[in-house]
C-alpha cells in the first residue's frame, strides 16, 4: 500500500497512482486506526524528510514502512 501523507489540498492536486492520502499527523499520533502490522507499507510527502521521520517511528513501533525517497517531488522527475 502507498500513503502520501500531504495536505488533502496537495493529494488532490496530485498523487502517485494508487496512494491513498492520510494526514502525517494522524499517522504520528494514531497509527493503528490506520495501519494493519501484517502490511507492509510505502510512505512519501513532498520531499521524503517528513516520511522518513514518520517510518522511523511507525518501524519503531512494530509496523512495517517504506519511506519513498525523494517524495512526490522526486516521483515527477
Amino acid at each position: 500500500m502507498i500513503i502520501d501523507i500531504r495536505s488533502q489540498k496537495k493529494y488532490d492536486f496530485g498523487h502517485i497512482d494508487g496512494a491513498i492520502n492520510i494526514n502525517y499527523y494522524s499517522l504520528m499520533l494514531y497509527p493503528s486506526n490506520y495501519l494493519n502490522k501484517n502490511d507492509i507499507y510505502h510512505i512519501y510527502c513532498d520531499t521524503g524528510v517528513h516520511s522518513k521521520i514518520l517510518v522511523n517511528r511507525l518501524n519503531s513501533l512494530g509496523y512495517k514502512c517504506v519511506n519513498i525517497e525523494g517524495g512526490y517531488n522526486n516521483y515527477l522527475k
